[in-house]
């Protein structure tokens, strides 16, 4: 049957209804999985605990998701603020698939932890954006470090495509090859000077042309 308890409090302000437990808890059950619990304001809406607050949504099939969505075309945020002290103050953790951050299919940062190393990888792709600086990396102050410890897959620089340009430096930076530097294509030098300071020097061309 159809039943329904409405507690209504029309003129009352402040806290017009107040569920209060000096002693024990507060439960409400919705025993029944097709039906929903509902919270509706007009106004805005406070939890606020001290030992701890949890939302747990116990999915049973694919497709029972936990949204948080910000609706309304106005200067409104999500804001996720967290003024613990430890190193996981903010800590955002997917146990078995990966978290995606951003327009899913334009740009995009994919975080894949895994138990398999190979298959643990950090990703950031812009699909759609063809400005000159679609994908920017800025330091203001201090400096930038590209790392890897890897010394079998390195640090690979525009080689999935053929033909991308690559430009290091500024008109006036100094550029250091802190050890040694294969090219297996030509070599183009614009300058006033070539300084060459070697212990041995080894040219293996059948042909060397000079000043043609």
């Amino acid at each position: 049957a159809s039943q329904t308890i409405h507690i209504l409090n029309d003129e009352g302000t402040g806290n017009a209804i107040n569920l209060e437990a000096t002693a024990g808890s507060v439960f409400v059950n919705v025993d029944a999985s097709d039906k929903r619990f509902y919270v509706d304001s007009e106004g805005g809406a406070d939890i606020e605990a001290v030992k701890g607050l949890s939302l747990v949504n116990a999915s049973a099939a694919g497709g029972d998701d936990i949204t948080i969505t910000q609706t309304g075309a106005n200067d409104s945020s999500i804001i996720i603020t967290a003024a613990g002290t430890g190193t996981d103050a903010i800590d955002i953790n997917a146990t078995a698939g990966d978290m995606l951050i951003g327009k899913n299919g334009a740009v995009e940062m994919i975080f894949s932890p895994h138990g398999t190393a190979a298959n643990e990888k950090f990703s950031l792709i812009n699909t759609s954006g063809n400005a000159a600086d679609a994908i920017k990396i800025h330091a203001d102050a201090g400096g930038l470090q590209l790392l890897a410890d890897s010394t079998t897959h390195g640090v690979k620089i525009a080689t999935e495509t053929s033909g991308v340009p690559i430009t290091i430096g500024h008109s006036t930076s100094e550029v250091t090859i802190a050890d040694n530097l294969t090219v297996t294509g030509d070599l183009t030098v614009s300058g006033d000077t070539v300084t060459l300071d070697v212990t041995n020097k080894s040219l293996q061309d059948q042909l060397i042309i000079l000043n043609s």
